[in-house]
């Protein structure tokens, strides 16, 4: 019912995150930051995840991250994430 439906999904994870800060430091966030992805919002998915890996380092956080990047060109940028996640 749901598949696909970026700009839903994006609404109603804002407002979980709102609700519930706890959230920021879980699946739920993972989720709204690959929703901002496919929109093509990666300016604002790569600020958000930037801090994020600050305090949670979850290694799919640092993929998405890496992969935003790339898409940005900012490959080298892509590089020092993608390691600091492998070590």
């Amino acid at each position: 019912m749901f598949y696909k439906k970026f700009e839903l999904a994006k609404s109603y994870l804002q407002k979980l995150l709102q609700l519930a800060p706890d959230y920021q430091y879980g699946d739920a966030f993972l989720a709204y930051c690959k929703t901002l992805s496919a929109l093509q919002d990666t300016e604002v998915a790569q600020l958000e995840l930037k801090q994020h890996v600050k305090t949670w380092g979850q290694p799919e956080a640092y993929i998405l991250l890496a992969r935003i990047l790339i898409q940005l060109g900012k490959t080298q940028e892509a590089r020092n994430y993608f390691e600091t996640m492998i070590a």
